[in-house]
């Protein structure tokens, strides 16, 4: 698997995290409400919630609880956070995912390419009492499952169209058989030139292998995703970023990695 971020100047609080076990992946992406500092605390607070329940062996549901009332107990429900956290399981292709108001995610099967039927729940830190569903995800060898941010699609060039759906259909059915990280970043650069001009919004793209599920990632992996200058570098597993390169969630030098 393979993910890129490509920060707005003014930043809009995207992240993804993930975590690959020898039986299981753990991905999540967010996109915190709002630019600036006050979207990389609402980020930050939402990356470490869901990661420490995740390393108590919480599942999906209580790893989303946490960071529903983290949040809401800091920010008292006037700021929110987007989100999609979810478990596939390796290499049996079958899994599940929470769905906080986020865009949906798209899925690459042969030549076609549409969004995953989920439906939402609220955002994290609206209401301490959501009750969150665990949703059912099936994925068939060859698939390919790509995640992202609202910045992908609401990307507009001054008094143009946005980059759509129509124009990230396209861009994945056309490097169906490219590598995760060249997926990842083809639709990236597509959308800045779309944009033509700084952007408004973080772009966050996270996409698994084509192939038999996600079985691509190694079983030592783990890491984040952040705000993070320029496109284009590989986004290295925990220790195994070059020295002095800072792992804190909202450092504007924070790293990329690439799995698999």
């Amino acid at each position: 698997m393979a993910g890129t971020l490509e920060p707005a100047y003014d930043m809009g609080g995207d992240t993804f995290d993930y975590a690959a076990q020898p039986q299981a992946l753990m991905v999540s992406v967010t996109d915190a409400m709002g630019h600036g500092l006050q979207a990389a605390l609402l980020a930050g607070l939402a990356v470490a919630s869901l990661r420490n329940a995740r390393r108590r062996r919480a599942g999906l549901l209580e790893q989303v609880n946490q960071a529903n009332r983290a949040l809401h107990a800091q920010f008292g429900g006037e700021r929110f956070v987007t989100g999609q956290v979810l478990r596939l399981d390796v290499p049996g292709g079958t899994g599940a995912v929470v769905n906080a108001g986020h865009p949906l995610p798209r899925l690459v099967r042969g030549g076609r390419v549409e969004p995953v039927g989920l439906d939402a729940d609220l955002p994290l830190g609206v209401d301490p009492e959501t009750i969150y569903r665990v949703q059912p995800l099936r994925l068939e060898p060859g698939d390919r499952l790509v995640l992202l941010s609202d910045g992908v699609l609401e990307a507009a060039p001054e008094g143009g169209a946005a980059y759509g759906a129509g124009r990230l259909h396209e861009a994945l059915r056309a490097s169906r058989d490219l590598s995760p990280y060249a997926v990842a970043q083809r639709v990236v650069r597509e959308v800045i030139a779309h944009r033509a001009g700084d952007l408004a919004d973080d772009l966050t793209v996270v996409t698994g292998p084509h192939g038999s599920g996600w079985d691509g990632a190694s079983s030592q992996q783990r890491g984040a995703g952040c705000r993070m200058p320029g496109a284009g570098a590989a986004l290295h597993p925990r220790g195994n970023a070059p020295r002095g390169l800072p792992e804190v969630i909202g450092d504007r030098h924070c790293r990329r990695m690439i799995a698999g």
